[in-house]
This record gives C-alpha cells, structure tokens and sequence, in this order.
C-alpha cells in the first residue's frame, strides 16, 4: 500500500470517527432534554402556596396558635421575628426565579433543628427539593452564626474584661483569680472512615466534643465544636488558644 492509499485510508477513519463523535454529542443533547420535569409537579409555586408548611401550618401557628409555633420552630412569634429581621440581609437571593422567602428558609431550618427530620420529609413537608434543602440549611445556620456569634458569643479582648469577669466570680462565688468556668459535652457519632483512634474517647466510644467556657453569670465567653472526642488533646488545645488571646491582651 503506497503513501496515496494510506492518506486516503487515514482521512476515511478521521471522518468516520468525527461523524460518530457528532452523533454522539447530539444524542447526549438528546438525553438531557428529555427530562420529564423541569421542576416536579408537587414542588410548584402554586403546590407551595396551597400545601407547603410554610404557608399554611406556619402561617396559622404565627397569627393564631403561638403555643405550636413554639413547638414547631423552638421560639416564640417575637423571637423568631427578631431573628427573622437580623438574617434577612444575609438570606436574600436574586435569580432570574422567584427565590423562595426568606422566612420560608428560616422558618424551614429551624423546624429541622428542632424536630430531627430528615432532609427528605422537610422537603416534602415545605414543598422543596431536598437538594434545595440540603443548601438551605448550612447556609442558615452559618448566617445565624454569622449574626448572633458577635452579640451573644463575643470572646473578651480587653484586659479589664478579663478582670471584671474575675471579680464577679469573686464576688458571685467566692472563686479568687478565676475567668471562667470551663466544660464539656461528648456528641457519639460512627467513627468516621481511615479515622483511626482520633475520635475515640476515655468511654470506648467514639465521638467529637463540644467545649465551652462561661463567665460567673452562665454567659458563653468562649466555643469549641466538633474535635476529637479525647480531653487531654482538647483541652490543651483550648488552654493553648486562650493563654495566646490573654498574651495578646496583656501585649495591647
């Protein structure tokens, strides 16, 4: 076979091979618009509005039971509202649909955190997907964190406030030189995959902790969520983070 027939041998094969990729690409376009819902039929706006819990169970609750709207989202109306307003600047989305409510997001995780549900029956329950919820969720609690964390949680960066909580446990308690009380709580959990021995803890299970120190007046002055389920490691860590925060005080 001379150099002629193997170029025209070569130029068949490319040309057949740039054939099969077209059709195959066509047939991919194919498969994904063939969906047979855009958005499913139960998850429409006009579903939502008549059956969703936000805008029928909670909206009763809100104006005419406030007794269940505290066992549905663990606030009452003026609390829920407060917070509703302090998020609403972090929840608000724009996209080219209607974003759902921001009340509906709120209302939506804390009947999640309240109750346990799984991410599947909160979907159906507010007329969401569940990967909607599943994006929801982290997002509102770290919105909640995000607000809140400085108001209620805010760690003592001046040496006289480290003084004034030490007086009040004087005065409160008779506890001299002390700036805060400090414990802890295990959450059991399955040990996490190639985890080893980290999260095992001194009862022979295993578990991630959480940590948390409180001035004489049971107010949280200082967190620590999610490491692993072994004192000794945690509290050196904690004693480590708070003697470099008191350091940086006394250098300022």
């Amino acid at each position: 076979m001379n150099n002629t027939e193997l170029i025209a041998v070569y130029s068949s094969l490319l040309l057949a091979w740039v054939h099969i990729e077209r059709i195959r690409i066509i047939l991919k376009k194919k498969r994904k618009s063939s969906r047979r819902w855009w958005v499913k039929p139960h998850l429409t706006v006009e579903m939502r509005n008549n059956f969703g819990a936000h805008e029928k169970l909670f909206a009763y609750f809100k104006t005419s039971d406030h007794e269940e709207l505290f066992k549905f989202t663990r606030m009452s109306v003026e609390q829920f509202d407060m917070l509703h307003s302090l998020l609403k600047p972090k929840l608000e989305k724009r996209s080219h649909r209607t974003p759902l409510p921001t009340e509906l997001r709120l209302a939506l995780t804390l009947s999640y955190l309240a109750h346990g549900d799984s991410a599947a029956t909160t979907a159906w329950h507010f007329r969401v997907g569940k990967s909607t919820v599943y994006s929801i969720i982290p997002e509102v609690c770290k919105a909640i964190w995000d607000v809140l964390q400085p108001l209620y949680l805010r760690v003592p960066n001046e040496e006289n406030e480290w003084l004034e909580i030490a007086n009040e446990f004087n005065s409160l308690w008779n506890f001299p030189n002390c700036i805060g009380a400090i414990d802890g709580k295990h959450i059991r959990i399955n040990a996490p995959p190639m985890s080893g021995s980290a999260f095992h803890n001194y009862k022979g299970s295993f578990s991630f902790a959480l940590m948390a120190i409180c001035d004489a007046q049971y107010r949280f002055t200082w967190l620590d969520i999610g490491d692993y389920g072994t004192y000794p490691t945690l509290y050196i860590k904690m004693f480590s983070i708070l003697l470099m925060v008191l350091v940086l005080v006394r250098v300022h």
